[in-house]
């Protein structure tokens, strides 16, 4: 029986715990009115919310809430990022690297650590021009926290859909996201991967992961949901000290309309991947075992594919 509460050092815990009031202050002031896309596009599909009336605040104030108690899909999941990241960086080590859709700091976390053991390693300093795009501002509001922080230096752009959104073609030595192809509705996932190999360079390649499931419905909802609350009251000292009675409560209704409308569309199989990728010259996929959202534990797969130079 595995225990998926996965905690994190005291520095990344406390780092985690900053970062969570500080995005749930920005989707307040930040978060925006859309017609269409975001996370919340299944409920405006099935008439669940009225359209003129949903933020993305629902999803982006609770995230890293739900990531404290290790509830939600995250780059940390997942270990073969930083490696595969540093080989990168190896042939190249002022690669021009795109994040193609943040969530938070997390995947810009995952490129940190790359670009410090690479120094370590190297005992040199490399130099990636590094640039981030959402949908949303709050996302993008983090990772410039984060790169404050860490001093590193980022772009950011608010951009609608990455699909038709104005980013030079044959520019990027990397893209890195982590579990993009797993937020978008089948009918887009090939549109995106086209849009990623468009980007690249000469030589380079994308990065990223994708859950294998079935579609989520509203047993998965109400388990998720059931879940959170047990851990969020099991587990009172991995959130803010600042927390009191009303933040917990507070916290556990957001969990619930979390998981009323965050929807996952997953990878069927391994076909399918292997069809989504079947432009760029090499592919590698690798399923491993993370501890799932609403399903525990989930398969997932770790990509890295490749144009040729």
């Amino acid at each position: 029986m595995h225990n998926y509460l996965i905690t994190s050092t005291p520095e990344k815990a406390e780092a985690l715990q900053d970062s969570c009031l500080h995005m749930d202050d920005s989707a307040a002031k930040c978060c925006s009115k859309k017609d269409t896309g975001g996370m919340e596009q299944w409920a405006k599909d099935f008439k669940m919310v009225e359209v003129q009336s949903l933020s993305c605040d629902w999803y982006h104030s609770t995230w890293q809430f739900l990531r404290l108690i290790n509830m939600v899909a995250v780059p940390d999941w997942y270990p073969f990022y930083v490696g595969a990241i540093k080989q990168v960086l190896v042939h190249n080590p002022n690669s021009k690297i795109f994040i193609s859709a943040c969530a938070d700091y997390g995947m810009l976390a995952k490129l940190h650590e790359a670009i410090e053991e690479y120094n370590n390693e190297h005992e040199t300093n490399c130099n990636p021009q590094i640039t981030i795009a959402d949908i949303c501002i709050t996302p993008l509001q983090n990772a410039k926290w984060y790169a404050a922080n860490a001093y590193l230096k980022i772009d950011s752009f608010v951009c609608d859909n990455i699909i038709t959104g104005n980013f030079p073609e044959g520019e990027y030595d990397l893209i890195i996201t982590d579990e993009f192809l797993s937020v978008i509705k089948d009918e887009l996932k090939q549109e995106v991967v086209d849009k990623w190999k468009k980007l690249l360079s000469s030589g380079g390649c994308v990065i990223t992961t994708a859950m294998q499931g079935e579609p989520t419905n509203s047993e998965k909802r109400a388990f998720f949901a059931q879940k959170a609350r047990a851990r969020i009251k099991a587990n009172p000292q991995l959130f803010p000290f600042s927390f009191d009675k009303d933040a917990f409560e507070n916290i556990m209704k957001k969990t619930d309309r979390f998981a009323e409308l965050h929807t996952r569309h997953m990878i069927k199989n391994k076909e399918q991947l292997v069809d989504l990728f079947r432009n760029f010259a090499h592919l590698q996929l690798d399923l491993v075992e993370t501890p799932g959202e609403c399903v525990n534990p989930t398969f997932s797969y770790q990509i890295i594919a490749k144009v040729n130079k």
